[in-house]
């Protein structure tokens, strides 16, 4: 299917699948609820089974461990490690072999 926009171009539309896993958790007596689940960008895919991992992970009713920020208890996440840390580590690695490569290093 396809939808003329502003400008006079065409665009195809997709179904795009994102995983959403809301959770909810009580500091010093105060309800809170978040859906973070790591730091970083959520993960948004065209197939289904590239998201459904971590929904997969993380089952209705079950328990799991909150990390608050104590000055702001309701910024919280599930897992405290940067999601897609390694497109920065292959980006840096591919840029530094391509400038060793044109100063002649290698």
């Amino acid at each position: 299917m396809r939808d003329r926009f502003e400008g006079g171009g065409y665009r195809t539309w997709r179904t795009v699948f994102k995983s959403r896993v809301v959770y909810s958790y009580s500091v010093a007596g105060q309800r809170y609820a978040a859906d973070r689940v790591a730091f970083g960008s959520n993960l948004t895919a065209s197939l289904p089974g590239l998201v459904s991992g971590q929904s997969q992970r993380y089952l209705q009713g079950d328990k799991v461990e909150v990390h608050y920020d104590p000055a702001n208890p309701a910024a919280a996440v599930l897992d405290c490690r940067v999601r897609g840390l390694w497109v920065l580590w292959i980006s840096a690695s591919v840029f530094l072999a391509g400038a060793a490569l044109l100063v002649g290093v290698f």
